[in-house]
């Protein structure tokens, strides 16, 4: 499915594309370089609106993954790899390369998963999502509820985390 939505939303054959990836080693890089070099993307997901493209943010990419995720039947692998097109469009290579690293389980940033799990989980403990004030304000839960309720909380958003990867 990766494939598939990767070559379609680079305009590039699915041979081709695997070429590359054997010579590359890594799908997310392949597909960073082509968001890069090539404007295929466009022909794909035309903006109903003439407004500038917004910021790719976590939470956009988490109700992606979620609706991927959930969706089943007879079409959820077309839907799936649209969704999939669709986040490519609207991200910059950079991410391209981590939500395709992210998609394969394969989040090879030099870096532990672990240690990215916890560095997610710490930021969202020290600043806690509240969707009557978004985007939130940023502030330091550790300095206002303690240094043991911190680390609880985080350690819950670490395990949160760590079902929904």
């Amino acid at each position: 499915m990766l494939i598939t939505a990767v070559s379609n939303a680079c305009g590039m054959s699915k041979s081709t594309l695997r070429s590359e990836l054997k010579k590359e080693g890594d799908l997310g890089s392949v597909a960073a370089d082509n968001k890069k070099s090539n404007r295929a993307l466009s022909v794909y997901f035309k903006p109903k609106t003439a407004t500038a493209k917004k910021e790719m943010t976590v939470r956009k990419v988490y109700d992606t993954f979620m609706t991927i995720a959930m969706r089943s039947g007879g079409d959820s692998v077309t839907d799936k790899t649209n969704s999939i097109q669709k986040l490519m469009m609207d991200s910059k290579p950079l991410e391209v390369k981590y939500i395709i690293r992210w998609l394969e389980g394969n989040l090879s940033i030099g870096a532990a998963e672990k240690t990215i799990v916890s560095a997610l989980a710490r930021a969202f403990t020290y600043t806690p999502g509240d969707l009557k004030n978004f985007p939130p304000s940023i502030l330091n839960y550790k300095s206002l509820k303690g240094e043991i309720k911190f680390k609880e909380t985080m350690k819950e958003l670490e395990n949160a985390i760590s079902e929904a990867v």
